[in-house]
């Protein structure tokens, strides 16, 4: 049975991202809606002790999917960037509560924070120039959220490094390139808008399968 999901996650993965390339509008809506239900099982599949808060992360993440299917906009984006929002506290959550934190050198701490935040700072500034002022002010705390959360990720693999805690801190990043890319194609259409939703979608795959593999490992 695991090893069923496992290929049907694989296998749908793909078949999303060949309908990204190809601009397959149907196929990658339907396949967009199942990729999360598909890791959610394969998680629960494979942990012993599933952790119910990244079930619900990736519920929220399945909600943010759909609510950003079809034509984007600014302000259609809201519902579903809140959705996203609630998926990167409870994965801030889950890896406060896990005790990976304990000992931390307080120069990781800060070293760490000061450069996430200059980094989210920079990507605001350049997301703030093509915003309107209503989103400029939804971007701020949703900025915070996932900078803040690939920040403890990358924290806890610099204070108990392992295989796990590379794949949650490698996958937070992913998390940002994607939704940085997803923002700006928004707000400054490219040319190219498949190739836009591949990168989105691989980075966007990437990123949840690493970091649930991640808390697989280390909870």
């Amino acid at each position: 049975m695991d090893t069923v999901v496992i290929v049907l996650f694989s296998l749908v993965s793909c078949i999303h991202l060949v309908s990204c390339y190809f601009g397959v509008k149907t196929v990658r809506g339907i396949t967009k809606c199942l990729l999360m239900p598909l890791l959610a099982a394969v998680y629960l599949l494979l942990s012993a002790a599933p952790n119910y808060l990244v079930i619900m992360a990736l519920a929220f993440s399945f909600v943010g999917d759909v609510l950003l299917l079809g034509p984007k906009s600014a302000d259609s984006m809201k519902p579903g960037i809140a959705s996203f929002a609630v998926t990167h506290l409870l994965y801030i959550v889950v890896t406060v509560n896990s005790g990976l934190m304990q000992g931390i050198p307080i120069w990781a701490i800060v070293v760490i924070g000061l450069a996430f935040l200059i980094a989210g700072s920079l990507v605001y500034m350049e997301i703030r120039k093509y915003a309107s002022t209503k989103l400029k002010l939804f971007a701020v705390p949703y900025v915070l959220l996932i900078f803040g959360m690939s920040a403890l990720q990358t924290m806890v693999f610099v204070n108990k490094p392992s295989f796990g805690t590379v794949l949650l801190a490698v996958g937070s990043l992913f998390f940002i390139v994607s939704d940085t890319t997803l923002s700006m194609s928004v707000l400054k259409p490219a040319k190219k808008v498949t190739l836009t939703n591949f990168f989105v979608m691989i980075t966007y795959i990437l990123a949840q399968l690493l970091i649930v593999c991640g808390y697989n490992m280390v909870l």
